[in-house]
């Protein structure tokens, strides 16, 4: 079968560019709905391969292994105050919030603050969004003690630290 394309073509066949071109624009002309379609994902997989934009001196964990998240998050007798943002690299609205999420790890997480700041790719830990019951990006969650206290689709800086100034309050009053 592949001798049929590797020996050289029958003389009646010739191969004029010409009439390639032509066989090649007729054939886009007549199939445009493809054409968009491949184009686009064809751009939606090189804007996945982009990195995640960061922020320099983030404060943010990041997992594929639910056992360790599980660690991470704490036990309910410590109260560990944790923030996590469950996204994909391919999500528009993951990417637009990643840097402010960064700004926010900087400012309220770190060595000797009240909140710790995870990060869980979707599509690296299936296990770990599975497990957390996430099914759009991008999800906040806001753990006390290894428990989930608040879940937020989409980011809304404002409204993600409001809940973790009630949060914060109310442990503090805990105390």
């Amino acid at each position: 079968f592949f001798s049929v394309f590797l020996s050289r073509p029958p003389p009646h066949m010739t191969f004029d560019p010409a009439s390639i071109y032509a066989s090649v624009v007729e054939f886009l002309g007549n199939h445009q709905g493809l054409v968009i379609v491949v184009l686009f994902l064809l751009y939606q997989r090189l804007k996945a391969s982009r990195p995640m934009p960061e922020v320099e001196g983030a404060n943010i964990a990041q997992f594929t292994s639910l056992a360790e998240f599980k660690e991470f998050l704490g036990k309910k007798e410590d109260g560990k105050l944790v923030v996590v943002d469950f996204f994909a690299k391919w999500c528009p609205p993951c990417r637009a919030c990643a840097k402010p999420y960064g700004q926010m790890s900087i400012a309220h997480g770190g060595e000797g603050k009240l909140w710790s700041f995870a990060k869980i790719d979707v599509d690296t830990a299936p296990e770990i969004s599975q497990w957390a019951k996430v099914s759009s990006m991008p999800t906040f969650k806001l753990y006390k003690g290894g428990e989930e206290v608040e879940s937020m689709t989409g980011f809304a800086e404002a409204k993600i630290l409001a809940k973790m100034d009630a949060l914060a309050a109310e442990v503090k009053k805990d105390s």
